[in-house]
């Protein structure tokens, strides 16, 4: 399994409506192709940035979904026109669960669509170039590490408590470690 990792720098002011018009119009017809596994917005570091995050059984697969994708008229007609515009940059990686952490499980990891009145909690997005350390009080979602590039480690947590994610944040400063606080979109499977 890979999971590819995009991210996309939004011109201030208009994350919302890149959201809105995803949730609206494009996550129906990316859903007939695309696998989601998560979609956030930053809430800390670089803003009106959305990181969103798509699962593959291999390569191959990524290519014969995204080509089916770009096939789409509804996609090409109803919101490529409509969301490119609002798009800075784009950015994309690919990565691979990280050895003995269940990602490798599909069925193991939480991508079942929760309740749509169900609490959105913070997610902690850390990056680091060595496996993260510490405990954490956060319920992991995923653990991965990079396909491409230097070896590099990315975990998603999510917290219930603020005081709990706090901590977590204070434990993993320093170092060649980052981290971002993301907020889940309400249609975000991990979350």
């Amino acid at each position: 399994m890979i999971f590819e990792l995009r991210t996309y720098d939004l011109r201030p002011g208009d994350a919302q409506r890149y959201t809105n018009l995803f949730a609206n119009i494009g996550r129906e017809i990316i859903a007939r192709h695309l696998p989601m596994a998560g979609y956030y917005l930053t809430e800390t570091g670089q803003l009106n940035r959305l990181i969103h995050l798509w699962r593959y059984e291999d390569l191959a697969d990524r290519t014969r979904r995204r080509s089916e994708l770009y096939r789409d008229a509804d996609w090409l007609r109803d919101f490529i026109p409509h969301g490119l515009p609002l798009l800075r940059s784009q950015r994309n990686q690919l990565w691979i669960p990280a050895p003995g952490t269940g990602t490798t499980d599909v069925k193991a990891m939480r991508t079942s669509v929760v309740a749509p009145d169900a609490a959105l909690r913070p997610i902690l997005m850390i990056e680091s170039p060595l496996f993260i350390p510490g405990e954490s009080k956060g319920d992991m979602l995923v653990s991965l590490v990079s396909l491409t590039g230097a070896k590099r480690y990315l975990c998603l947590e999510a917290f219930a408590d603020q005081t709990a994610l706090q901590e977590r944040l204070l434990a993993l400063r320093g170092g060649e470690t980052t981290t971002d606080i993301l907020q889940p979109c309400a249609f975000s499977p991990l979350r």
